[in-house]
């Protein structure tokens, strides 16, 4: 998956009859989505903001369904649609302080990381791992996993098998961690 971002400063001037709360991002990549209903939908975004974004998409919808947004180097974001646009809807984010400053950081460091030439700054460096693994989901299932990559936050599973519901806790050997979102093959994991 690979995110674009409009190349002048990244930033969109607003008028004063678009005026928003926090400066939008041009950016356009692909979100996997989920409604709270369960029924899963991808799309495209269009811009964003730390208070939410536009997705291009089809997907038929309702102002204020709920729904789950996972997008690129962003993660798991949670929002409502506010408003129809000409290409999808619009969301608007439910998210606590913490998390929306940390949104509004990464889209700063999505914009400047191109044109400063900056390397990627994890908090946790991941590295690649071979060998397998047991996983325990929620419900006592036991699936065999093989490892993508590991860091200290988190590890990427790649599986043949069912994949957890993202969100569902799930136990590798005695550490507790969260399924975050889905990746090719497999799901990656955030310990807690």
């Amino acid at each position: 998956m690979t995110a674009t971002i409009q190349e002048t400063s990244g930033l969109r001037r607003l008028t004063a009859q678009d005026r928003r709360r926090f400066r939008r991002v041009i950016l356009s990549t692909n979100a996997r989505c989920m409604w709270s209903r369960g029924v899963e939908f991808r799309a495209t975004t269009v811009d964003l903001c730390a208070g939410g974004l536009s997705l291009k998409t089809d997907q038929p919808y309702e102002l204020g369904e709920e729904l789950i947004i996972y997008v690129e180097d962003l993660g798991r974001l949670v929002g409502t649609v506010a408003r129809s646009t000409a290409f999808g809807f619009a969301v608007t984010f439910q998210l606590v302080p913490k998390k929306r400053e940390k949104i509004a950081d990464m889209l700063t460091w999505m914009i400047n990381k191109n044109a400063l030439n900056l390397d990627d700054e994890r908090n946790s460096k991941r590295r690649t791992f071979g060998g397998s693994l047991l996983v325990t989901f929620e419900n006592g299932v036991v699936s065999q996993c093989d490892v993508v990559d590991l860091s200290l936050t988190g590890v990427g599973l790649k599986t043949s098998g069912v994949k957890p519901p993202i969100g569902a806790v799930v136990k590798i050997g005695s550490r507790l961690g969260r399924c975050s979102r889905y990746i090719d093959n497999g799901f990656a994991v955030e310990f807690t």
